[in-house]
């Protein structure tokens, strides 16, 4: 049976200069091994396994030498030159001895003090720092049993708050008001740098105040920056109050800024405001949210069940929505999009709902269409009745060819679109009279008394028609109804105010009515200004054809 006798044991090798470089963790480890007949075993190169374990045989580390080379029966080896002895010897352990396939040599040896050098060695230097019991430049000061400063050291002109806990919080100095832990980088580094794998990097906690606050002196930096390659830079949660809060005292700058070079400056998600912005200032430039994007949505709203966007003012608008984009009609200055609900809503208790203008000379302030087969603008009148109120003319197109169908303007007549014969040549204020060689189409009338009088040429004098019916569609526009300006001849005796008008031989022009039986049928109007004895001219007659 072999067995070892030790000539020394766990000598610590130490390396260490001004260039902090690492201690290396070996034990040189010597030893005479002897065979069964109490002599040392032949001169040769012998495999032998170490092993280090605790009291209760619990394997911490193995390393294999091969070869050991043995002379005299005397061998010396460094433990831990192969596999790093990494145990932090705080505790007793003992070494077990393998030569090639035997088993196991008994019993294990206990490592002595020597090798606890280790241990001694971290405790009094890390990276080069040595450990004072007070307080001194460039030195390292021990923690005591309660994992603080001990008393002598906190009272030596230490603040009684700047000390670092183990394990439990120190109840004893929880009223402290000084830093529990302050960290201060002169140069140009982190003060502190805090990593996580699958945990959180640094938390912070508060009953009574903020859990985490930064502060930054510089104009270009941030007081907190959260930063992530794959997830949230910063998430912001609360139970009972706002999740993220921002606040600047600066006028042209944001209590949240949020800025993306191909996603969305700033998303918000809830079951009620997904974001919500508040803001004091009366200035148009201010606002309770401000988006802002070169190519895509300056704020964007979204919501399942709810209101994607909710903006409210006491004295300002709402919301504004601004788009600079060079493409017309591609981009909305506020854009809104719902799936069941309103894409975009205005209320007002005591103003304007929705207010839109534009400047253009080709576009509407507002345009509303329907892809679908219902209305593309509902309107809904009060408890007045009224449902629309419009300061301006009013024309309806056609779907398919947007020709105007009907127009309401400033006008005092009704009119309607007609062809005319290729002959006709009219102007406005020419009375015109059925075309019995062209159906559907009129011409203009040239005698007395004509039957087939069908109304007066509309826009005479630069009047316009107060209804309009397909307009332009056709030749031009007759008023059949209303107040509209006539050509008018005298010739044929003196118009006073009220007469009856009817056709006369001049082409386009009205007369005077002096044979009541030739006019049965052939009554253009009514005329409502006079005009003397042999004079022609425009005046204002009131149609009602009879």
């Amino acid at each position: 049976m072999k067995r070892v006798i030790c000539f020394l044991l766990a000598l610590l090798i130490f390396s260490i200069n001004n260039s902090l470089a690492q201690i290396p963790r070996v034990i040189n480890y010597q030893g005479v091994l002897l065979g069964s007949n109490e002599q040392p075993v032949s001169e040769a190169n012998y495999k032998m396994t170490f092993s280090v374990y605790r009291e209760d045989g619990t394997q911490l580390w193995t390393e294999v030498h091969d070869p050991v080379f043995i002379a005299g029966g005397t061998f010396d080896v460094q433990l831990g030159i192969i596999q790093p002895l990494d145990l932090p010897f705080n505790e007793a352990y003992f070494l077990g001895i393998k030569v090639g396939n035997d088993p196991e040599l008994q019993p294990r040896m206990l490592l002595t003090s020597a090798a606890y050098a280790i241990r001694a060695d971290d405790s009094n230097q890390l990276s080069g720092y040595s450990v004072s019991p007070t307080p001194q430049p460039n030195k390292l000061l021990p923690l005591d049993n309660n994992g603080k400063f001990p008393a002598g050291v906190l009272s030596n002109g230490v603040s009684s708050g700047d000390y670092l806990r183990k394990n439990a919080p120190d109840t004893s100095r929880g009223t402290s008001t000084s830093p529990m832990l302050l960290v201060s980088n002169l140069g140009d580094g982190n003060g502190v740098n805090a990593r996580s794998t699958d945990g959180i990097g640094l938390e912070g906690r508060s009953t009574a105040n903020d859990g985490i606050s930064g502060w930054t002196g510089s104009s270009g930096k941030s007081g907190i920056m959260g930063y992530s390659t794959e997830g949230k830079g910063v998430t912001g949660r609360s139970d009972k109050d706002d999740g993220v809060v921002g606040w600047t005292g600066a006028t042209d700058k944001s209590g949240v800024f949020g800025h993306s070079t191909d996603g969305l400056g700033v998303t918000g998600r809830s079951a009620k405001s997904g974001v919500y912005g508040y803001s004091t200032s009366s200035s148009n430039e201010h606002a309770g949210v401000y988006g802002f994007s070169e190519n895509a949505n300056g704020v964007r709203g979204r919501s399942t069940n709810d209101i994607g966007v909710n903006g409210g003012s006491v004295n300002n608008n709402g919301i504004v929505g601004w788009t600079g984009t060079s493409q017309s009609g591609a981009y909305s200055g506020v854009l809104g999009w719902s799936v069941n609900g309103t894409g975009v809503r205005g209320t007002s208790d005591n103003y304007i709902g929705v207010q839109a203008s534009t400047k253009s000379n080709n576009h509407a302030a507002i345009a509303a269409g329907n892809e679908g087969a219902g209305p593309g603008i509902y309107i809904q009148g009060g408890s007045g009745g009224i449902a629309a109120v419009f300061r301006g003319n009013v024309r309806v197109q056609s779907l398919s060819t947007q020709a105007t169908i009907i127009e309401l303007g400033e006008g005092l007549d009704y009119a309607e679109g007609f062809y005319l014969s290729e002959n006709s040549n009219v102007s406005p204020g020419a009375v015109v009279v059925i075309d019995s060689e062209n159906p559907g189409k009129l011409t203009i009338s040239d005698k007395a008394y004509d039957p087939k009088v069908a109304g007066i040429v509309a826009g005479g004098k630069g009047l316009g028609s107060g209804v309009r019916l397909g307009v332009d569609q056709f030749d031009c526009d007759v008023a059949l109804a209303g107040r509209v300006y006539c050509n008018v001849d005298a010739s044929y005796g003196e118009i006073i105010p009220g007469d009856l008008l009817t056709t006369s031989p001049t082409p386009g022009h009205a007369m005077v009515v002096k044979n009541q039986k030739n006019a049965k049928g052939a009554i253009l109007g009514k005329a409502m200004e006079g005009l003397a004895q042999g004079q022609k001219g425009q005046i204002l007659v009131l149609v009602t054809l009879q």
